[in-house]
């Protein structure tokens, strides 16, 4: 098995919708360890790699504190806590597998190694669609668990807009406890928590709507949109989650972001635009968010997806 020391600058988190509708009752930082050592993943890599690194490494890329005790209670714990993995892809699936995270986790003197169970490769490795992608940047910041797992499975419905779940099967994939049970608790701790965190730390907003069977709320609907309303917002999602992609159509060629964060024409892959023209550039960009190249290809792909469905 290749091996990877230290971390890479890649803060990107993507994976099958398999394992986002998957349940597994993990800890705030246990959720945090998993999709730093997902961000590691390259788009090139065909197998895991043995990720090594020291504790300084790790605080400094998950941006907290961590002692050696913490560290072995944390492997510990995600040894024990295994996925349940719905293999449709749907939260309903009556077809599921249950799969380990991690092959292993060695420490020695400060430094800690660790692999992904082979068995989360398809789910993990070469995926190009049917997948939920986030950044660290968003990610990390969030307050409650639940807002992390809450926008990785609204993030895979934003280009449709909405998305429609039984409360029941929602409280079962976020492993809620039994004080959450009760849908007042459970809209307090999770749904209103959850809007707090996106609309302050994602590219995703969203509202929701609950729709009653009886007294009870049985189902809700949230109406899913993007948090780009403030144009340092909007640079960042650009930079983070569609680099090289199509973003406007000018006289001078297709405007596209670089893995550097600058604007250039597609047509002249090598020269960045001007600062000076670039700035003026971002703000037509964001002016014209809702029109932009790159979402129209998103929603077209959506669309072959879903015909393909049908068909």
């Amino acid at each position: 098995m290749e091996k990877q020391n230290g971390f890479n600058e890649r803060k990107i988190v993507k994976q099958k919708i398999e394992l986002t509708n998957a349940s597994s009752p993990l800890s705030r930082t246990e959720i945090d360890f998993v999709l730093t050592i997902i961000s590691q993943i390259k788009k090139e890599d065909t197998e895991f790699k043995e990720y090594r690194f020291s504790i300084k490494e790790l605080e400094k890329k998950m941006e907290r504190k961590l002692n050696s005790k913490q560290l072995r209670d944390m492997a510990i714990s995600l040894m024990s806590k295994p996925l349940l993995l719905p293999l449709n892809g749907k939260l309903d699936s009556k077809q599921w597998s249950v799969i380990g995270w991690f092959k292993h986790f060695d420490y020695d003197n400060g430094n800690i190694s660790c692999s992904f169970d082979s068995r989360l490769k398809p789910y993990l490795i070469g995926i190009n669609n049917r997948f939920s992608k986030g950044s660290l940047t968003s990610l990390l910041p969030m307050r409650s668990k639940y807002s992390k797992e809450l926008y990785m499975l609204l993030i895979y419905e934003a280009y449709k807009g909405f998305f429609d779940v039984e409360v029941e099967l929602l409280m079962n994939k976020l492993k809620v406890p039994k004080s959450l049970l009760l849908y007042k608790n459970f809209k307090t701790k999770v749904l209103l928590q959850a809007q707090k965190d996106l609309d302050k730390f994602s590219d995703i907003i969203f509202t929701f709507e609950e729709i009653k069977k009886g007294r009870k709320v049985h189902r809700l609907k949230f109406n899913i949109k993007r948090n780009l309303n403030d144009l340092s917002m909007f640079i960042k999602v650009i930079r983070e989650l569609y680099i090289n992609k199509p973003l406007i159509k000018t006289p001078n060629g297709t405007v596209q972001c670089s893995t550097k964060g600058n604007l250039y024409y597609k047509e002249f892959f090598d020269i960045d635009i001007h600062p000076k023209k670039a700035k003026l550039l971002w703000e037509k960009l964001h002016e014209s968010r809702d029109e932009l190249l790159v979402f129209e290809e998103s929603r077209e792909e959506l669309k072959e997806t879903i015909d393909k469905l049908r068909n």
